[in-house]
């Protein structure tokens, strides 16, 4: 399929002519969160924010989702993360984290570009500490399972 046309030249590899995914990610490194989010009419988790303010990330999505009071799909996804990647997490227990510290250590060692997690986060300051940009929904002290 050509994508003559309905590509900017600037995105395609000049020798295949096709998406130059490196040259987007670098693009849409510049790109406020919010010009994005004027583009969609779904797609954003709410009350979903970074732990330090002005904080982007962008790159490929890994995402896990979590039952209640279980974090095994969490590890399994850190152990399949791959560098430049950016893990997305949803729990589904509203009382307690689905993100832990070391967990934020794991994924920092893996090369993550960030995490955002529509769900709960405790010991958030440890993946801080390590560089993590981060995004969550709400904090909390009661860890997982």
């Amino acid at each position: 399929m050509s994508t003559e046309g309905l590509v900017p030249a600037m995105l395609l590899d000049q020798t295949s002519g096709l998406l130059n995914f490196d040259a987007l990610i670098e693009l849409l490194a510049k790109v406020s969160p919010s010009t994005i989010g004027h583009m969609r009419d779904s797609g954003f988790a709410p009350n979903l924010q970074p732990v330090v303010r002005l904080a982007r990330i962008v790159g490929t999505a890994l995402t896990a989702q979590l039952p209640s009071l279980d974090s095994a799909a969490l590890h399994y996804a850190v152990d399949m993360v791959e560098s430049g990647y950016v893990l997305v997490i949803t729990g589904s227990d509203s009382t307690r984290a689905c993100l832990e510290g070391v967990v934020s250590l794991a994924a920092k060692y893996r090369g993550v570009s960030g995490m955002v997690v529509n769900g709960r986060g405790t010991d958030y300051q440890d993946g801080l500490a390590l560089g993590v940009r981060l995004w969550i929904v709400s904090r909390t002290r009661s860890g997982p399972k």
